[in-house]
């Protein structure tokens, strides 16, 4: 259970992991070319794929797309 993010978290941990989450909906919801075909139907493909990542997979999306969008974030706990 330690491992589980509270979503009302307002500390570091919780800002950087909206902050990843934010910026991963906002890149794919404006290239949605880039989402795989099994979660590209319709208007929520954006959120599906972004709900349907683990951490680590989310986090190596987010260094993809802007690497400064990560950091802050504890790898450790990942």
């Amino acid at each position: 259970f330690e491992r589980v993010y509270d979503p009302g978290d307002r500390g570091e941990r919780g800002r950087a992991a909206r902050k990843i989450v934010r910026a991963l909906y906002e890149y794919y919801e404006d290239n949605p070319q880039e989402i795989p075909p099994e979660y590209s139907s319709g208007d929520r493909a954006a959120v599906d794929y972004v709900a349907g990542m683990t951490d680590l997979y989310a986090l190596r999306e987010a260094e993809r797309i802007d690497s400064a969008v990560a950091e802050g974030f504890p790898r450790a706990l990942v």
